[in-house]
């Protein structure tokens, strides 16, 4: 519906028309995956039944100026939360001016009839170029309830079927825009997070074969749009691949398909359950962003403390390590010993808990070992 342009190389995009540094691949995906999308679904609903209040039928009896202020209201809200997106930031308000002005383009294209003639109106010259359109600068003008008559619309059957036909197109761009958004939540969330855990093979097998639901309709994986690529020079004497993308469905399929090809895909943070980008290429299992309910502490920092925990839950030989190593930093504090002997203690006390952990000795042995009073005392 609106394009727009990057140029890649090097696993970083730059945004055309945008002086920024570039981002890199996998950032933006990131960035949708974590977005709530609770007021595009909501916006969803309401342009559906908007347009649907614009048909010619005889439920939409009445009003029918009203629903046709409601209409484009909901598509500038929509358009207004596109101009807001990155991918979005050097793209001409023109392109915007374009999108907005087609629901008048219908409506002036059916004008006469609207106002009940059975005549079609007579084209005006017109240069082509959008004219310029205010935030609120809805279609006004008086319908006629003559097009409600069952005798009017048996004339014009065929022109009501038209018009309803372009409705239905236009409430389609809409819906189709927010759904590649919609994807990213529906199918590109679950997806990541089943091959993050389990058979990599399966998800993928999954995500290619198998229809997702959305709003009972089939959210199947397509890229949403089309794309034209081209190879173009920079002005550093590098060759860098130019991208119009016709929407921001087919930017983000391509995002997750070359991630899944380099092995570099958003992965779920264990501790706060947001998508993060991992570094280097490991598999990590939690973001380095501040911990959900922590002041100072990341997710990293968190994980690593409750993962511990879990493993001395879950064994003998750590708990006994635990209790004995808290029992002797303890007495650094209370001065009954050094930090030298300490640290000679903890070096000795992690070898036998690994040696327990091996098997080579038994729990009894350990504790034992741990409990000794070699070095409680001061020097």
């Amino acid at each position: 519906m609106v394009p727009f342009k990057v140029r890649e190389r090097d696993q970083q995009i730059w945004l055309s028309g945008v002086d920024a540094p570039p981002f890199e691949r996998g950032e933006m995906l990131t960035y949708y995956l974590n977005m709530d999308m609770s007021k595009l679904e909501k916006l969803r609903m309401e342009l559906g039944r908007a347009s649907f209040e614009l048909l010619i039928n005889y439920q939409n009896l009445g009003n029918y100026g009203k629903h046709l202020e409601k209409a484009f209201r909901k598509q500038q809200q929509l358009l207004s939360f596109l101009k807001k997106q990155p991918l979005y930031a050097g793209v001409p308000e023109r392109d915007f001016t374009h999108a907005a002005g087609e629901l008048h383009d219908i409506m002036d294209r059916n004008e006469m009839l609207l106002r009940g003639y059975d005549e079609p109106i007579e084209d005006e010259e017109d240069d082509g170029s959008p004219q310029p359109l205010e935030e609120d600068s809805s279609p006004h003008f008086e319908m006629s309830e003559a097009i409600f008559e069952p005798q009017y619309q048996f004339k014009n059957h065929d022109r009501i079927y038209a018009f309803n036909d372009e409705i239905r197109a236009n409430r389609d761009k809409f819906e189709t825009l927010i759904d590649e958004f919609l994807r990213v939540k529906k199918l590109y969330q679950p997806f990541l997070k089943e091959y993050q855990s389990g058979d990599k093979q399966a998800a993928l097998k999954r995500l290619f074969q198998r229809d997702w639901i959305l709003d009972s309709s089939p959210m199947q994986l397509n890229y949403g749009g089309q794309m034209t690529a081209i190879y173009a020079l920079g002005e550093d004497g590098k060759i860098y691949r130019e991208t119009e993308y016709s929407s921001p469905g087919a930017f983000l399929y391509t995002e997750l398909m070359t991630g899944l090809l380099e092995n570099r895909v958003p992965r779920c943070c264990a501790n706060c359950g947001r998508f993060f980008m991992p570094r280097g290429g490991y598999e990590v299992e939690y973001c380095d962003n501040l911990a959900p309910g922590e002041t100072d502490k990341t997710c990293k920092e968190v994980g690593a403390r409750n993962t511990f925990a879990r493993r001395v839950k879950d064994s003998p030989a750590l708990q006994i390590f635990q209790r004995a190593y808290k029992t002797h930093h303890a007495r650094i504090r209370n001065g009954h010993m050094t930090k030298e002997d300490f640290a000679l203690w903890s070096a000795k006390a992690m070898d036998l808990r690994d040696a327990c952990l091996e098997g080579k000795i038994t729990l009894e042995e350990l504790e034992t070992e741990l409990t000794k009073d070699l070095m409680y005392k001061k020097g």
